[in-house]
Formats: C-alpha cells, structure tokens, sequence
C-alpha cells in the first residue's frame, strides 16, 4: 500500500485536537494526582519545543488552535503569560534560528511600514510609563499582538493548501470553543465567557468568525465543506447571541453586512433574512433582562453603557493634558487614579485608550495601520484575478472591520482576541504573497487542501 504523508497530518492533528480536549478537563486536577502546575508547564514547554523543531507547519496549526486558550497562565513566575505566548515565543525563536541558518525567510508584505511606526511609537511611550515594569510588558505583548503574530503568518504560510488549512483549522477551533460556551450557559447557568476568560472577549472573537464562516460558505464550497462553514456560523451565531454582548452583536452585522454590499444584493438577502431570523429567534425565547440589554443599544445614557461615560470623560481629560505622546504605556490607571480618585486602567473605547496612552501620534498609527490594511485587502480584492484568492481579502476586511468596531465600546487589546486579529490578518496577506507568486511562477490552479 502507498505510504501517504497527508493520512500522518490528519493523525497528528486529531491528536493535537484530543490532546486539547485532555488538557481542558485535568487543568483543575493536578492537586488530585499531587502533580504540581509548574511541573505540567514544564512538560507542555518541552512538547511543544519538540513539536515545533521536527514538525513547523504543525506546530503553527496547534498555535491556531491554543490562541484562544487565555484562562490558564502558565504558574511560578513574576508575570502573566499564557499557553499561546509561550508557544508564539517558541515558534518566533525557531523561526529567527531557521532565518540565520538560511532555512526561512522573512516576506515582507503591503503593511509593514505601518506596523514598524506604530510599534516605535509604542516604544516612545513606554519610555514615558509611570511603572516601567507594566509598561515593559504591554510592550511586549504589543510586538507580539502587531508584529510576530503577524508575520509568523505571512513568512510561513508558503503554500495554497497549507492556508487553506490553517483557515479550516480557525474554524474548527471557533466550534470547540462555542461547545465550550453552551455548556457554560446551558449546564453551569452562567454567561458565556468559553476560554477567553470574559463574555466581551468571547464576542469580540465570535464576531470575527461569523464573516469567515459567510465567505467560506457562499465562496470556498469547493475547497471548504459547507457543512463545517455551516457548523461554524450556528455555533458561533447562536454563542454570540448568548454572550449578550452588544458591541458584539453590533460588530458582527456590520461585518457581514459590509463583505454582502462588497460582494452583491444576493449575499446581502440571504444575510438579511438570517438575521432577522436570529433576531425573531432571539427576542421570542431570550430571558427579559436580555431583551432588555437588547434594546438598550439605541439609548446611549450612563446607566446602559455600564458606566463607560467616565471612562470616556476621563480619557479625553487625559488627552487634552498629554495630547502628543500620552500620559505614558500602561499608565492611563494611574493617571486617572491621581485626577479622579478611579483608576480607569482600561479605557472601554480602544481609540480614547490609545489617545491617552500613546497620545494623538499614537492614535493617529494605529489608525493609519488599520486603515492601511483595509484599503489594502480592499484593492487587492478588486485587482485579484482569482475568485479563491478574493475571498480571503474579502474575509481578512470583513473580520477585521467586525473587530475595529466591537472596539468602539471596549478595549480588546487583550490576550486570546490580540492574538487572534493579527492571525486573520496574516492569513489575509499570506493570500497575496501567494497569489503574486502564482503569477510569476505559474503555477497551478487553487486546489483543496488536503485537511
């Protein structure tokens, strides 16, 4: 019989997939077996190192897999660090080594100009931190949230199949995760929070999903089962519904109501009469109170928005006295705490947090980043000659936009979603490397991937 390497993938990831599911139910156990949780870090460090040497393009699908992992931070040391940080280190430091040995390269793609200035900007206002020991860590995380999470993507991604995959392995994460948020609702009787550790968290994400699981269905039919984008869309739908989360909901109709006016009026109907399916649905079978938070969206008053007025008066504040380089990284909490006797450590508006922080520059770069990479993905949709290629531009816009709005009533620069937005973008941009190659080196058509 002929040896087939795609059978020993598929093996390894449903073992990657289980081995997950093990993880999950004996993280609150370890007493029980006198294992200490520094000890299982350790192991879990030592496997994955081992993964990522023998096997890359495995390990960056079990990354996809753990992003959203965010409620277990690995114990015994002076700082927050997570599952998904550790094995982003990992794979960046094997990655800087396969790049000095001449095995890898790194690809440059349409936005890094924005996210060097933007990182150096962050680096400024770290240099102004009240606590440098905070503001060295939200530096970090910064490089890891705009810069190695991003083109651990785009530099790795070297093939159509191999993104095809990492795009189906998003999905399949997003279900585990919405599984994991209908029993908290359902049996624990409690409000979604799944592994992201916060109900807002959890709809930032499910909001970011629900256009990839809309492009995959209508446009990658042939390379995607439509039933694993259907699965992905109700799971994510329904969980998004029962977070409650408003900026969520908000978020994710935007998105999907931007990628149907980017792509026809048949998009747009079939996404129409799904949400106001959902939205019958919802209103007929939600409880009271959630009808009533529901409705709330429209009333823009103190009292709705959960005392987030404060947290904007007290950042604009902040901007009017800092307004060029910000009060400093990670020191808008001590600022405020100082002023208004609050400390307003994270500003429920990403946009007034990074004004007061980074100040108007800051702002202006983020912005400027963002911005950038729309516009981009948006002309590389409308200059593709490849209706698969397109649709991952398409995508790439879509989950992002949800993302940016979501962000107007919070602050998700955040582990498990901050990890997870500059993957989509990745993948975008992967998209274009690869279909530039294409061009130049003709090579064959896009084909499913193997997964």
């Amino acid at each position: 019989m002929k040896f087939d390497p795609r059978l020993v993938d598929k093996l390894v990831i449903i073992l990657i997939i289980v081995g997950l599911l093990i993880f999950e139910l004996f993280i609150g156990f370890e007493s029980a077996y006198g294992i200490p949780k520094i000890s299982i870090s350790i192991i879990i460090a030592v496997c994955l190192l081992i993964l990522t040497i023998v096997r890359f393009d495995i390990s960056l699908i079990l990354y996809i897999l753990i992003i959203p992992y965010t409620t277990y931070e690995l114990p015994g040391l002076p700082f927050h660090i997570i599952l998904a940080d550790l094995f982003l280190i990992l794979i960046s430091g094997i990655w800087f080594i396969k790049i000095l040995i001449k095995k890898s390269i790194f690809v440059p793609t349409q936005i890094d100009v924005p996210i060097i200035l933007f990182l150096f900007i962050t680096f400024v206002s770290f240099m102004n931190s009240v606590d440098i020991n905070k503001g060295i860590a939200t530096f970090i995380q910064n490089i890891e949230f705009f810069g190695i999470g991003y083109w651990i993507f785009t530099s790795n991604i070297t093939n159509k199949k191999f993104l095809l995959t990492i795009l189906k392995v998003t999905m399949i994460t997003s279900i585990f995760i919405s599984i994991k948020g209908l029993h908290e609702y359902f049996l624990l009787r409690k409000r979604i929070e799944s592994t992201l550790g916060h109900f807002n968290a959890f709809g930032t994400y499910t909001a970011m999903i629900i256009p990839i699981a809309f492009s995959s269905l209508f446009y990658l039919r042939d390379c995607i089962n439509p039933l694993l984008s259907i699965s992905t869309l109700l799971f994510n739908s329904i969980t998004l519904l029962l977070t409650f989360c408003r900026g969520g909901w908000v978020s994710a109709v935007f998105s999907i109501f931007a990628l149907s006016i980017l792509k026809g009026f048949r998009v747009l109907f079939f996404i129409s009469i799904f949400i106001i399916i959902s939205l019958l649905i919802f209103f007929r079978y939600a409880p009271e109170e959630y009808k009533e938070r529901a409705e709330s969206i429209t009333v823009f008053t103190e009292e709705s928005y959960g005392g987030r007025f404060a947290h904007y008066k007290a950042a604009l504040y902040t901007i009017s006295h800092y307004p060029i380089l910000g009060v400093g990284l990670d020191s808008v909490g001590d600022y405020t705490y100082k002023i208004f006797g609050v400390p307003y450590g994270d500003i429920h508006n990403i946009y007034l947090h990074i004004g007061a922080e980074r100040g108007l520059i800051g702002l202006f770069f983020f912005l400027y980043l963002f911005g950038q990479f729309l516009v981009k993905s948006y002309l590389n949709y409308k200059k593709s000659k490849s209706e698969h290629y397109k649709i991952f531009y398409l995508l790439g816009f879509a989950s992002i936009s949800a993302y940016l709005v979501v962000n107007l009533s919070a602050y998700q620069l955040v582990r498990g979603v901050g990890l997870f937005f500059p993957s989509i973008m990745g993948i975008t941009m992967a998209a274009k490397i690869l279909e530039e190659k294409e061009l130049n080196n003709e090579s064959p058509s896009f084909k499913p991937a193997p997964l």
